[in-house]
């Protein structure tokens, strides 16, 4: 498989132009783009990360390994699965799609965060709104995670059926190779009892 690559040696905003473009391309604005370029280390895997910055206050963390291709990808504080790895266009499309979906929500969020701010008179309701918010942004990222783990389980059903069709695949081709070799090794040895004869 061909994998999606990155400039490794540019993981900064000007080696990300045309992912930047591709945002652009999707209706998305990329105010800016945090990146050191500097290599990490992350689970033995030599990384580099940049995050870009959303108009609508979302920000999305690119991962690549050395070899430039997609190592993780986070939409705000959620990793998000990205299925089509060896295409810019469609794995911006995708990604697109999520920070898309999840602008709603984000809103709603910082709205709330904002009327809690609001509403905060005294300590006591600085306690009661703080605990509050902390079981609500609890909730959310319980939901979050559980939205996660759904979307990973499609995924994996997804490619475990992507993986059994190219094996069916591959067992018909080989099936075919195996026919066609019996039938030249079959032709050879009637030519050989047809010299043979002569």
């Amino acid at each position: 498989m061909k994998y999606l690559s990155f400039d490794f040696d540019q993981f900064n905003e000007k080696g990300l132009k045309k992912v930047i473009d591709e945002f652009q391309n999707q209706n998305l604005s990329v105010t800016s783009v945090e990146a050191d370029n500097k290599p990490k280390r992350q689970s033995g895997v030599q990384t580099k990360k940049a995050t870009l910055h959303f108009s609508d206050g979302q920000k999305l963390i690119l991962q690549a390994t050395a070899q430039g291709s997609i190592f993780q990808v986070r939409l705000n504080t959620r990793v998000i699965p990205v299925k089509y790895v060896d295409d810019l266009k469609r794995a911006i499309t995708e990604i697109a799609g999520k920070v898309k979906s999840n602008s709603k929500q984000f809103q709603n969020t910082l709205q709330k965060r904002a009327v809690r701010g609001r509403n905060r008179t005294d300590a006591n309701s600085k306690a009661k709104t703080s605990l509050k918010a902390q079981i609500a942004l609890a909730n959310a990222d319980k939901e979050d995670l559980l939205s996660t783990v759904m979307q990973s389980r499609q995924d994996k059903v997804t490619l475990n059926d992507a993986l059994s069709e190219k094996q069916n695949r591959k067992d018909k081709v080989t099936l075919q190779l195996d026919q066609a070799s019996n039938e030249t090794l079959e032709l050879l040895a009637e030519i050989e009892k047809l010299k043979d004869a002569e």
